[in-house]
């Protein structure tokens, strides 16, 4: 059951993330590491390194299985994916900590048991699991999950881990995703409050319909709100870097490349100057607030 407020468990859900975990990390991570290391007849070699990554990537595999439970209501499976988009506990930090941590554990057996066939299989298994990632998961995530994988895919590597970022009084960023906070440079600029219905208004034809702005200009910042008609679509590719706030209404915004995006009331892009020359239309009118 996918419902907001429904108990993961109902459905078969808690059974299936069950059956999915020992039919697919628990056979790749455990079951034949086992048994090449018993055809190989090598003794286990007591080590540190290898006992720590082994219960290390136990433990980080296991909370991933959970996320996916829990915060996704789905499991590992291809055939009984998370309906959400998992973006929490390791996800924060890497867009694979699963596939990391199995990695951890193959690791652990090859440093255990000193065996070379157990390390082919890693190395094996590693390369298996990014063409998976680059050529079947990803595009697939991107197509069910859109605005929202591209946003995440923006701040949260594919492999690598990102450590979280603290603030100058070592207070962790709740939104960073590891990324150093920057502001932007205004000076003088007065406090002001701006009362957008009195601003006067431009009117913008598109190739159709028409942009109507309100502007107002503060130091080398320009604000606007902007109205889009119904139907509206512009009439130019822009390459002026913005960071665009939807208001109300719906927004399309097409890409030269042709990834296309949908903005909704209470979401928001941003485009550095001369990055990614852009298109916007909309069929139902937009209202927008727009920074550059």
């Amino acid at each position: 059951m996918t419902s907001e407020g429904a108990p993961p468990w109902r459905g078969g859900l808690f059974l299936r993330a069950v059956v999915a975990f020992l039919a697919l990390p628990g056979v790749v991570a455990f079951a034949v590491p086992f048994l090449l290391a018993e055809r190989e007849g090598h003794e286990p070699v007591p080590l540190p390194l290898g006992g720590a990554l082994f219960v290390l990537g136990t433990i980080a595999l296991l909370g991933c299985v959970r996320d996916f439970y829990v915060a996704g209501r789905g499991t590992l499976a291809p055939w009984a994916p998370p309906t959400r988009l998992v973006r929490v506990g390791l996800y924060r930090f890497s867009r694979n900590p699963m596939y990391l941590s199995v990695l951890l554990v193959l690791v652990a057996w090859a440093v255990t048991f000193r065996s070379p066939a157990l390390a082919l299989y890693a190395v094996a298994v590693a390369l298996a699991f990014h063409l998976r990632v680059v050529y079947g998961e990803e595009p697939w995530l991107a197509k069910r999950h859109g605005n929202a994988w591209h946003a995440y895919t923006a701040v949260v590597p594919r492999w690598l881990l990102r450590l979280p970022t603290f603030g100058n009084r070592g207070r962790r960023r709740g939104v960073s995703f590891g990324e150093e906070e920057k502001g932007m440079e205004m000076t003088g600029i007065p406090f002001e409050v701006t009362e957008w219905s009195l601003v006067a208004p431009t009117m913008h034809p598109g190739e159709r319909g028409v942009a109507t702005w309100r502007t107002r200009q503060c130091g080398a910042i320009r604000v606007r709100m902007v109205e889009y008609s119904p139907g509206y679509l512009a009439d130019h590719w822009c390459s002026k870097g913005h960071v665009l706030l939807c208001v109300e209404g719906e927004l399309h915004t097409e890409l030269r490349d042709g990834r296309t995006f949908t903005l909704r009331p209470g979401t928001s892009y941003q485009v550095a100057d001369g990055a990614e020359p852009h298109r916007s239309s909309t069929a139902v009118g937009a209202r927008l607030f727009i920074v550059d």
